[in-house]
């Protein structure tokens, strides 16, 4: 799991440094006291893109474990993005995924529906077309 941007790919669970730096350092930042680990968890929020972090065990790096895309020129690694269509979403993913809710399709490494410690990708459908999409790897578990 991970995400491409301008043709270079970011894995999960990585220093979420060099994925800021291929996005561009203009976003609002939150931070927050974490209740896992010792540090902050961070949000940078881009309008259209939301990348979430933990600190890693020794407080030195921001660890990205989600990235939710609203809009903007963020597809998948394979080319889906907001406004694709659903039929677009099964074609390039396949048949091996679960609804989490009546608007979210998500597949998992897993493939198993409620396995909160695979990582996953979910694509919000509305009216048939992605809405959202999120790239999530839980880093609490």
């Amino acid at each position: 799991m991970g995400i491409n941007i301008s043709g270079q790919w970011f894995p999960i669970q990585q220093d979420v440094s060099p994925l800021l730096d291929a996005i561009g350092r203009n976003y609002n930042l939150s931070t927050a006291p974490s209740c896992v680990f010792e540090g902050e968890d961070k949000e940078f929020d881009y309008g259209d893109l939301l990348i979430s972090t933990n600190p890693n065990q020794d407080g030195t790096r921001d660890i990205w474990f989600s990235i939710y895309i609203t809009g903007g020129d963020f597809p998948t690694s394979r080319g889906i993005k907001v406004g694709s269509t659903i039929d677009e979403v099964v074609e390039v993913y396949g048949n091996r995924y679960f609804w989490e809710s009546d608007t979210i399709k998500t597949f998992s490494i897993s493939g198993i529906q409620g396995d909160i410690t695979s990582p996953c990708i979910q694509f919000t459908i509305i009216d048939g077309l992605v809405t959202a999409i999120e790239i999530y790897y839980p880093t609490n578990v």
